[in-house]
């Protein structure tokens, strides 16, 4: 699975889009591990978002922040619908 830079809440930009107004002037850029791999256009794996996080990139962080609220809420969903006896999570 690869993932594309889509700017989370809270990142921090000096740039160029639709929040600068679209000043010629002014150069987008993110800041972190993520966003200097993005910028020299190589693909990002989940790998490397967990790699990232673990070494305090801030937009990886909130990345697994943001998946496991996601996660949570499915999960709470779930046990509403069908009162499973057990849940099992695992990963490698």
């Amino acid at each position: 699975m690869h993932l594309r830079w889509a700017g989370l809440p809270g990142d921090r930009f000096l740039g160029v889009g639709p929040e600068s107004g679209g000043d010629p002037g002014c150069t987008r850029r993110h800041e972190g591990i993520l966003a200097t791999r993005l910028e020299k256009g190589q693909p990002i794996s989940t790998a490397d978002v967990a790699s990232a996080a673990r070494q305090g990139d801030a937009a990886a962080i909130r990345a697994f922040e943001r998946g496991a609220f996601f996660l949570g809420a499915a999960l709470a969903s779930y046990l509403q619908l069908f009162s499973p006896q057990l849940i099992v999570l695992s990963g490698g």
